[in-house]
């Protein structure tokens, strides 16, 4: 999907439930950037309890970057 969208011009960003150590080597397969749903340790219960926040949040985060990036062109 990422090299599809790569082909189209549309950004790929990754929102997971963790990052691992080298999650870097996705940006060889189309993804643009790469996220960790949570913003600090917890628990994976609380994590699951807490997702429909956390999207938002990690959503919020995400336009933010990209509100910059348009007002930068």
């Amino acid at each position: 999907m990422a090299r599809i969208a790569r082909e189209h011009g549309v950004p790929v960003i990754v929102i997971a439930g963790t990052l691992g150590e080298d999650y870097q080597q996705l940006y060889a397969h189309g993804i643009d950037a790469a996220f960790a749903l949570p913003s600090g340790p917890m628990t994976l219960e609380q994590a699951c309890n807490d997702a429909p926040r956390l999207l938002r949040q990690r959503a919020t985060d995400i336009a933010r970057v990209w509100q910059v990036a348009g007002r930068q062109r």
